[in-house]
Formats: structure tokens, sequence, C-alpha cells
């Protein structure tokens, strides 16, 4: 066994797919809604947003962003896709448009960071420049 954690991969929420099933992500976004009765969040980008299941997350240091829609939380876990679409959180009523999401990828989270500082152009741009220099080291190692 190795002693290396698992590498979580920067990811735009937009790009959580059928291509990254399985895999270990980091994401960030903002918290639209979150369910009691689910432990689900709903975390949004623009126009993207995704499910995410913050079960394991819960503890008292997680009334820092539970209680607060719409601050920035980054979120590492594991995507899946489940056989059903799964019922999104009620959204808030103000919201003029509903965004974009698939309701059977769900990331089942293992931690949840408060970012409240945190500018999500500037991590998409991240995300960006992280994959084209990954992409450089694996054509230059063929």
């Amino acid at each position: 066994m190795s002693v290396i954690p698992d590498y979580a991969a920067p990811t735009r929420l937009a790009e959580a797919g059928d291509a990254l099933v399985g895999q270990k992500l980091v994401l960030l976004g903002r918290m639209m809604c979150y369910d009691s009765t689910t432990g689900y969040i709903l975390l949004w980008d623009k126009e993207d947003a995704l499910l995410v299941d913050v079960n394991l997350c819960l503890d008292h240091s997680a009334n820092v962003w539970l209680q607060d829609n719409f601050c920035s939380i980054r979120v590492i876990g594991h995507l899946e896709k489940l056989t059903r679409e799964f019922t999104a959180p009620i959204l808030p009523p103000h919201l003029v448009k509903r965004p974009k999401m698939d309701t059977r990828f769900v990331l089942r989270a293992i931690r949840v960071i408060p970012s409240f500082d945190a500018d999500q152009s500037t991590w998409n741009r991240l995300v960006e420049q992280v994959r084209m220099h990954t992409e450089g080291e694996l054509k230059s190692s063929k």
C-alpha cells in the first residue's frame, strides 16, 4: 500500500461527467442550497451545478459554511454516476435561471473547505493551466 495519498484532480464544475466517474476531484463553487434530509448540497458555478453528498463532512465545523447559502467552498471527493436520477434539493426561490445539472452524477465529498475569498474565474483558469501542463508532459514523454 502506498504512503502517498490519491491525487485529487482540480476540475471545473462543468466538466463533471462520464469521463471523470470514479476519479478523485477537487471542485470549487458556491453552495446553492442544502437538503438536511439527504445531506446533499448543490454546488454551483455560473450556469452549471452538481449534487454533492456532504454526509461524511458534517461536524461542528460545518456550521461555518452550511448556514451560508452561496458561500464559496472547495470540495474534495469521488464522482459517482447513479443508475437513476436523484431528486435535487429545492432551489432558492429568487433564482432567475435554473442551472444545468445532470442529477445522475453525485460527488461523494470527503472534505469540504470554506473558501470565502476564492474567485471562480481564477480557479477555472488554474484548472485549464494544470490540464495544459499535464497534457504537455504526456506528449513529451511519448
